[in-house]
Formats: C-alpha cells, sequence, structure tokens
C-alpha cells in the first residue's frame, strides 16, 4: 500500500507540473495571438485608403472608354470592400485568445465546460 500511495504522489506531481507547463504554454501563445490580432489591425488601418486608392487607380486604367454606369460601379465596389474586411475574424480570434486565457487563469477542473464555445 505504501509503494501504491507513494506512486500516486509522484503521478500527481508529475501532472501538476506538467499541467504548469502546459498552462503556461497556452497563455504564452495565447499572448502572441493577441498581440498579432492587434498588428494586423493597425496593418490593416493603414492598408485601407491605399488599398481604396489602388482600387480605384486600377478601375480607372480598366474601365477607360468603358460605359459602366458609376452608380453600378460604386455598389461594386462597396461590395468588394464588404467581403475583403476582416475585422470580425479578428475580433473572434481576440475574443477566443482572452477567453482561452481566463479558463487557464481560472484553474480548476480539467475538460470541457457545459458552457465551452466549442462544444460539440
Amino acid at each position: 500500500m505504501a509503494a501504491l500511495e507513494e506512486a500516486l504522489e509522484s503521478l500527481n506531481r508529475f501532472r501538476e507540473r506538467e499541467g504548469r507547463e502546459i498552462a503556461s504554454e497556452i497563455l504564452e501563445r495565447c499572448g502572441a495571438i493577441r498581440r498579432v490580432a492587434a498588428r494586423i489591425e493597425e496593418i490593416r488601418s493603414g492598408a485601407t485608403a491605399a488599398f481604396q486608392k489602388r482600387l480605384q487607380d486600377r478601375l480607372s486604367d480598366l474601365l477607360r472608354g468603358s460605359n459602366v454606369e458609376p452608380q453600378r460601379l460604386a455598389q461594386e465596389a462597396a461590395m468588394l470592400a464588404e467581403r475583403s474586411d476582416i475585422s470580425e475574424e479578428i475580433i473572434r480570434l481576440k475574443t477566443h485568445a482572452a477567453e482561452l486565457e481566463q479558463l487557464v487563469r481560472a484553474g480548476g477542473e480539467v475538460g470541457r465546460s457545459s458552457t465551452s464555445c466549442c462544444r460539440k
């Protein structure tokens, strides 16, 4: 019995150490994800004006001599801009990273929570 108790204590110490190391790694990676998402937001906000100018220049070149209605062209450009907007995905990425950090820092039981957003 003593050997079994010692083995179980050793196993628990190993699992606790492993859990701390994994939690540390998860927190580090979540932080990296959040930093990259913030950098993507910065790049995106600075690139919007350049993207619009390049699109306008390109459309002017392509439509030179064409009789496309300006209103129709504006609608198509607006649809293209809307489809290329990644802000929702950036917000979702940051939200998931923050929630994972919160779960790891909260500690407690290991496994899926009944309120998990990733539950299948």
